[in-house]
């Protein structure tokens, strides 16, 4: 399992010619998946991308700015929905 993350000013998702999803600004994450890959790789892989720092935080600083700290109460429900 691997992922290719990507800054997006925006970002759809077709299937069949039929738009099913669309973000505005934000992160653009393409997962390859194979067999045998299972489900802690899968939370693993997750936790790895949350913890990249991509954006900056409040003060400009992109340290401090990973996606798990900015949003963990979304991306903790959103895991445990899984």
């Amino acid at each position: 399992m691997i992922a290719l993350l990507q800054r997006v000013s925006e970002a759809s998702v077709r299937v069949n010619g039929r738009e099913i999803a669309r973000i505005g600004r934000g992160l653009l994450a393409l997962v390859a998946v194979q067999r045998g890959d299972c489900e802690a790789q899968a939370h693993r892989l997750a936790e790895r991308l949350l913890a990249y720092r991509v954006f900056p935080d409040a003060a400009g600083r992109m340290a401090d700015a990973d996606l798990l700290t900015q949003h963990a109460q979304q991306i903790r429900a959103a895991l445990e929905s899984s």
